[in-house]
């Protein structure tokens, strides 16, 4: 069953809008809003939206990429993304010395339909860092070869886990990044310890 923050981005054609989920997000103050692109996918004319928010004291930052939604039916990363910056125009303290780029939907027509793989069939998860025919994974490659940046969350919503996880390599990111991470955020979300 989808929660009502999904449903409400459906439209008549029974496709989820794009355009209703990015619009607020674009008019939030000291949020600049970019798109990746053009590319088509039969016929129509789609775009990866990214968002810009520079912290204060933000002259030489930490570069952060956060990408959500690779996998279309996985909106909690593009919803935890638009609550994120909007947090941040509240609250830019929060992201002092940080640039931050958000990617909240880099599966625009998988959005759209509502699936895990894009329009094409493909899980474009699995795409990454082969020769792929995958616009949506040739836009998001050029990113991350660009951008430097010095930290990547990609984010996922897993519905075989109760609840959340995640993945770094080696030991020294394990102890000093990931666990703190995952015994904040379980403070306010379920955390799946058997992932540990």
């Amino acid at each position: 069953m989808q929660s009502k923050a999904t449903t409400e981005f459906v439209v008549n054609n029974g496709r989820r809008s794009l355009e209703i989920f990015l619009d607020p997000l674009r008019r939030l103050a000291g949020v600049e809003s970019e798109s990746l692109g053009p590319f088509e996918v039969a016929g129509e004319n789609y775009f990866l939206p990214r968002f810009l928010f520079r912290g204060p004291n933000s002259s030489d930052p930490i570069r952060i990429g956060i990408f959500a939604m690779i996998h279309g039916d996985e909106p909690a990363g593009a919803l935890a993304c638009a609550r994120l910056l909007k947090t941040l125009t509240h609250s830019p303290a929060l992201a002092e010395n940080f640039s931050i780029r958000v990617y909240p939907v880099c599966n625009p027509t998988g959005f759209e339909d509502n699936t895990r793989h894009s329009r094409s069939g493909r899980d474009l998860n699995r795409e990454f860092w082969k020769p792929s025919a995958q616009p949506e994974v040739r836009l998001l490659e050029q990113e991350l070869r660009t951008r430097r940046f010095q930290g990547i969350i990609q984010l996922h919503a897993d519905d075989t886990s109760e609840g959340i996880y995640g993945f770094v390599r080696g030991a020294t990111l394990t102890e000093n990044l990931l666990r703190p991470a995952l015994v904040e955020a379980g403070k306010i979300l379920p955390r799946n310890a058997g992932a540990d």
